[in-house]
């Protein structure tokens, strides 16, 4: 793991590592900006794709006002490494569509904070989102015990 990596073994099957960003990260960035299918419905339109080395070559994306971190999980996403970085806040996004999102966010701890109305244009029209938040303070789904 490299220096600055915060990896937790959430289940048998579940690790989820933090890490900040590298160099070989931004061909994805890049990407990211300038090809529609690769993100699917939350796709922006192209930008500018020179954009990502330079943040990179200012601050490694941790300013000191806002930051990124890559978050690597097996199988499946979550939110696990809160209480191991100065997070305070997790928060994520998704369609009201996609309830199999919307399901592992919940096991991973998140709570629907409530409905983002019109907060994405899309194939011609206003969308309505769900925002998700997981805060430091909020219990582990993985420290819980099991219902039976």
């Amino acid at each position: 793991m490299e220096s600055g990596d915060m990896s937790m073994s959430v289940s048998a099957d579940l690790t989820v590592r933090l890490r900040p960003v590298a160099e070989p990260d931004l061909a994805i960035f890049r990407r990211l900006r300038t090809e529609p299918g690769l993100i699917g419905l939350d796709w922006a339109g192209f930008s500018d794709a020179g954009a990502p080395a330079r943040r990179f070559a200012v601050d490694g994306y941790l300013g000191e006002d806002d930051g990124r971190l890559v978050v690597e999980v097996e199988q499946e996403q979550a939110a696990a490494g809160i209480h191991h970085s100065p997070a305070q806040r997790i928060q994520a996004g998704t369609h009201p569509e996609n309830v199999a999102e919307q399901r592992a966010l919940e096991k991973a701890g998140f709570q629907l904070e409530g409905v983002v109305r019109a907060g994405e244009f899309r194939a011609g029209q206003w969308r309505d989102g769900y925002l998700y938040s997981r805060l430091r303070d909020d219990p582990s789904p993985w420290d819980q015990t099991p219902q039976v």
